[in-house]
Parts: structure tokens; C-alpha cells; sequence
């Protein structure tokens, strides 16, 4: 028996293409009689997807120094 909170680490894991197959597959049967781990399943597959249609972007290394150096003269 697998429990909920390493079935929702192997759902995260597998929408990065991480989960192993083992994974993928004890996840699989697990859901079959989890409704608490479809739903998380379910909602971090819509989070997932709305996130992937944003168009957030993050912060180079450069960036980010740069925006440092300028709180850091704002004090």
C-alpha cells in the first residue's frame, strides 16, 4: 500500500516527465480506489495547464543582480 502523500509526489514527478514507469503505475492503481488523490490528480493537472498558457517567464542571473543593486541603492 502506497500512501496519498507519495502518490501526489509521483503525480507532480510524472507531470514533469520525472515519475518513473513503477511510479507511474502505483499511481495508477492507487487512484483506482483514492478519490482524495484523483481530485489533487485532477486540480494539479488544471493548475499545471494554466500555468503552461501563461506567459510567466523568470529572471535571468543578470536580472536579477541588476535588481538587487538597485534596492540595495533605494535603502
Amino acid at each position: 500500500m502506497i500512501s496519498c502523500d507519495k502518490v501526489q509526489s509521483i503525480c507532480t514527478k510524472a507531470q514533469y516527465r520525472e515519475a518513473s514507469l513503477y511510479e507511474k503505475g502505483l499511481h495508477f492503481i492507487h487512484t483506482l480506489y483514492c478519490k482524495a488523490c484523483i481530485e489533487f490528480s485532477r486540480k494539479n493537472n488544471q493548475l499545471s495547464g494554466l500555468l503552461d498558457r501563461t506567459a510567466a517567464s523568470t529572471l535571468s542571473e543578470e536580472e536579477k543582480k541588476a535588481m538587487k543593486q538597485r534596492l540595495g541603492q533605494a535603502r
